[in-house]
This record gives C-alpha cells, structure tokens and sequence, in this order.
C-alpha cells in the first residue's frame, strides 16, 4: 500500500492499525493483483472457526481467563500498546494473536443477532448498511472481549488504533468466491488552514442552581434557556461523517444540564459504588458506565431531589455544547486550540482528569469535549432524516444502541467536535468502557 496508517509505529512488527474496513479491502485487494490469488476478509463464520481451532471453549485455551496472558496482549499486560505479533502462545491450529492486539475485521455486515444467519460460513450481506463486524478483542480490553464468540461492529470507513485485520485466501475454481470491493484508501483528513475562534454567541440568560447529594457533595447544574439552532455537520467539514448529516433546525425548550460530566465521587454518592477504571482522583469523571447505569443514576437523583432528572436528548446536548455557536468547536474550526478546552489523545496521557480543568464553552459548561463519551437518550440513526425537530429524544427506532457524544481522552480531535456522535451497545460496560460517562440533566415536571 506504500504507508503505514498506524499509531504504534515503534516496531514495524506490530499489527497494523487504525485502518477502516475499506483499508483492509483495498489491501486485499492490491494483494490479489499481486499473487494472482483471491484473498479477502474473512467471513464472521471463517474467523470464529479459525479462533476455536477445534474447541468449545470460551477462549481457545479453555474458560479460565486467568490464563488469557499467556495467549493474547490485553489490558492486563499491554501497558497500552500493541506489540508485535506473534510472541504470545497460538492456538491448536497454530494462529496467533487470534485474541488480543488488535480488533480484526470481518466481511459481514453486522446484526443484532444470528437468527436467520448463514449456516455455509458465507458473510451475512443480507443486511447492507455501513456498520462492519470485529472479532478478538484488542490491548485495550478486558478479558470478556477476547472470548472467541465476542463480536463488536464499526463503522466501515473509521479507523482507531485498536482495529487491525488479517486475511483470508480462497482458491480460484473450487469455491465461491466473495466479490472483492472496488474502493480506495481512507484518505489522510484534509488539514484546515488556521481559523479564527468562533465569534461570541449572543449572550443567554443562564440560571445556575445547585443539588445536595449524600456525603455532603453538591451537583452544580446550569439552566439554558428555549432556542433553536443548526444540528449536525456542514458538508464543508472535511471530518463530518455522513451520519452527522443532514444539518437541520431544532427548536429547544429551556432545561438545566450538569456544568460538568458527573464525578466518581458524586456516583458513589449516590448509587454506592465507583465502577471506574481510573480511581485516581475522586474529581474525575466516572467512567465504565452502561446507558443503563446512567439511566439508574437519573432515576435514583430524582428520587433524591424530587425533580424530574434524565439523560439529554442528543439534540440537548449538541445545543448545549455549541453554546451559540456554528464552529466545528465550541471554540472555533482550529483544532490546535483543542487543548485549552479538552483532554483528548493529544494531552491526556492516557488517562481521565479531574472535571472543570479546562477553558469551558460560552455557557460556563467543562468538559462538553473530550475526557469521557457522555451517553444521551436516543437510539442510534444512520442520519439525520426524519429526526424530532422539536428536541426531543428520538426513540422510534427501538434498538439497544443508544448515542454517545463529546469524545473522549482516547479520541482524536475529529471526535470531540461538537457534532460528532458514536454509539454502542446501551447494557454494555465494556472493556473499553472507561472512555464512556454521562452528564445529566433537570426538566420541569
């Protein structure tokens, strides 16, 4: 391919990552033009046959993860990087790193489940969307995600530095072949020329208030007032992702959001526990918290204060980060600037921070950018066609894949603009799941 994508340039050993699915099929690509051989992706079906090697076990060692270091680079032992293949134990038939390192694309689609699969080993096409399957799980993941049978799904043109693949050859006559897409690389994102900071919003009457939680701690909240705004991303944006698009106008009914992401020790107090992964400092963050933990949380301050508290919509929370404004950022289009406003994979060292340690947005609210995801309270869409223009939360796609905005420590600066937006599984407290936290927010009765 004449480059190297990657983030983990220290030993050109390594897996290669941060290559999307188009990546690796221009690679399988090329590399069929160059042996006269088929080669491809493997099938969802191809890869956890090869995983097993023969087993039935949870990993391909047998069901004690305890043993996953001598087999695969994790959390656990990776000192987050990934380190160059093969120096771990195979399985029975002889293939490494089949769990741990890096996420390996598959062909398929991906599906909510397997009823009504393919039971030949063919990929599941059935489905056509953009959203592709990864097996194996990664250095950055728990033991969990390294199980043979685990499947997680990206979207087809991302790529992180915890996604690889490996490939597959088919013989030319004797079996079916899959067809090969015809597709270039990612291209490396345009490099905007500096701007200027956004210009001051107009000035809104904010009313701040505060709660008193248990332990004595406080929840400062913020109110905003009603008005309407431009949601998603422009097409002049190069970062903008097709499901940040189409932009249209919402109108927002004033309502009060947390001025920061709720803290760990606010969780604790609260609920009675910290499930974080970075217990370094009771300011940070929570973190390694499901849609359905946060859900838990609102209920039980609700409880507590006799106010109505929810997760924001996704509309909420785009109106809220933008504080006014139209900019990719909250502070403007140069993403130089990002780290006076957010931790992000640039200035975090790997590691959540306490909340409030930044420049806020023009509405006095920290953290809107980077530190951790924060859920919202909608199902995932693919665009923005036939969104609520009112507002609302956007519901009548009733999946389990809810909306995460903001980005996070870990992520790039594309993903802490303020129309990025993601998603996972909502009952999920994934390995990866310290990236991923919450704000709240109060509503009139």
């Amino acid at each position: 391919m004449g480059t190297n994508p990657s983030r983990f340039k220290n030993n050109p050993q390594n897996p290669v990552e941060s290559v999307s699915w188009n990546d690796a099929q221009a690679f399988c690509q090329k590399l069929s033009q160059i042996t006269g051989k088929t080669y491809r992706l493997p099938t969802e079906a191809e890869w956890e046959y090869a995983c097993r090697a023969g087993t039935t076990t949870r990993y391909y060692f047998g069901d004690d993860a305890n043993q996953l270091g001598d087999y695969a680079w994790y959390n656990g032992n990776s000192q987050r990087t990934t380190h160059f293949v093969g120096q771990k134990k195979p399985n029975a038939w002889g293939l490494y790193d089949m769990n741990g390192n890096v996420w390996e694309w598959c062909e398929d689609n991906s599906h909510n489940n397997y009823i009504g699969s393919p039971r030949d080993g063919s990929a599941w096409l059935t489905n056509d969307n953009d959203y592709h399957i990864l097996r194996g799980g990664s250095w950055c993941d728990f033991p969990n995600y390294c199980r043979s049978a685990y499947d997680f799904t990206y979207f087809r043109r991302d790529y992180y530095y915890y996604v690889g693949f490996r490939v597959v050859c088919v013989p030319n006559v004797t079996s079916t072949q899959l067809p090969i897409a015809t597709v270039t690389s990612t291209p490396l994102p345009k490099v905007a020329p500096p701007a200027p900071s956004s210009p001051p919003p107009p000035p809104a009457k904010l009313t701040p208030f505060t709660e008193n939680l248990p332990n004595g701690l406080t929840l400062e909240m913020v109110g905003l007032p009603a008005g309407q705004f431009l949601m998603g991303s422009p097409d002049s944006d190069p970062d903008a992702k097709s499901y940040e698009k189409p932009q249209h106008q919402v109108k927002i009914n004033s309502f009060a959001i947390g001025k920061y992401p709720v803290t760990q020790a606010q969780y604790q107090a609260v609920m009675g526990t910290n499930p974080s992964y970075f217990k370094i400092n009771p300011q940070n963050p929570v973190e390694r918290i499901s849609w359905d933990d946060a859900q838990a949380f609102c209920q039980k301050l609700s409880q507590i204060t006799g106010k109505t508290y929810r997760l924001p919509t996704e509309a909420e929370w785009e109106y809220a980060c933008r504080g006014g404004t139209t900019t990719r950022f909250y502070f403007g289009d140069d993403a130089n600037q990002l780290a006076d406003y957010a931790w992000y994979d640039g200035n975090s060292g790997g590691k959540t921070h306490p909340v409030g340690q930044k420049k806020p947005n023009a509405w006095g609210l920290y953290d809107m950018s980077g530190n951790v995801w924060e859920w919202c309270e909608d199902n995932w869409h693919d665009s923005y066609k036939n969104a609520p223009s009112d507002g609302s939360a956007w519901l009548t796609n009733d999946n389990n894949y809810k909306l995460l905005r903001g980005g996070s420590w870990y992520d790039r600066p594309a993903y802490c603009r303020s129309a990025s937006r993601v998603f996972y599984l909502r009952r999920d407290i994934i390995d990866f799941n310290y990236v991923i936290g919450f704000r709240v927010v109060c509503v009139p009765p």
